[in-house]
C-alpha cells in the first residue's frame, strides 16, 4: 500500500514513511493481537485495522481522550469487526492475561513517565520476536524512557521513520514488573 495516496491519511502520522515502516514490518509478522495506545485522529488505527483484516487479526485500541468519529470512520471502512475501542487510559484497564501482543504500538502521553507506564505494563506480553513500536521517539521525555528501557531489556532496533522507532523484543525472559489482583506469573 502506498499512503501518499491513502484517503485516509489525513492526520495522525506527520510523515508518510512512518506509516509505511509500520505497515512493511507489521504485515512482515503477520500479527493476530495488535495493541495500540493513543489513538487520536485514528490514522494508526485503521492501518492496524486493515493488518488485521489481511492476517484474520484483531487490534485493541486504547484511548483516555476518545473522538466520536473514529468508530464511524472504521464502520464506514468495513474494519469495525476487526477493533476493540478501550476508552480508558492505558495503565487502567484490565489486561488478559492471555493476551500474546505481536504488535505493541505506544502514541499515549509522551511524558518519560507515561512511556516508561505504557512500556512496562504491556512489554509481558510481547513475546520473543514481538514488535514494539514507539511514535514520538525524537521528544525528549520519550527518547529518554526509550534509552532507560534498552539499557534493561533486549531491544532490537529495526528501524526508525520519522518520528517512529521500531523494535524487535529479542529477550527470552519475560519479565514481571507488576502484578494482577489474584494472579501470579513467574518470570519465564
Amino acid at each position: 500500500m502506498k499512503f501518499e495516496k491513502w484517503p485516509y491519511f489525513t492526520r495522525g502520522f506527520k510523515d508518510v514513511e512512518e506509516a509505511q515502516v509500520l505497515w512493511n514490518y507489521a504485515n512482515a509478522i503477520q500479527p493476530k493481537l495488535i495493541l495500540e495506545i493513543g489513538r487520536r485522529f485514528g490514522v494508526s488505527t485503521r492501518l492496524f485495522a486493515l493488518i488485521a483484516q489481511k492476517h484474520g487479526g484483531r487490534v485493541i485500541s486504547i484511548d483516555g481522550a476518545p473522538r466520536d468519529y473514529v468508530p464511524k470512520v472504521l464502520e464506514e471502512m468495513g474494519l469495525s469487526a476487526y477493533v476493540e475501542l478501550v476508552d480508558k487510559w492505558s495503565p487502567w484497564i484490565e489486561p488478559d492475561p492471555e493476551w500474546n501482543i505481536d504488535l505493541l504500538y505506544i502514541d499515549g502521553d509522551h511524558t518519560y513517565v507515561a512511556t516508561l507506564a505504557d512500556y512496562h505494563y504491556f512489554n509481558f506480553f510481547v513475546p520473543p520476536g514481538g514488535l514494539i513500536a514507539i511514535h514520538d521517539c525524537l521528544h525528549p521525555p520519550v527518547k529518554k524512557a526509550i534509552e532507560e528501557v534498552r539499557r534493561r531489556d533486549s531491544l532490537k532496533h529495526l528501524d526508525t521513520a520519522g518520528n517512529l522507532a521500531v523494535f524487535e523484543k529479542t529477550d527470552k525472559a519475560r519479565r514481571v514488573y507488576y502484578q494482577f489482583r489474584n494472579e501470579t506469573f513467574p518470570t519465564i
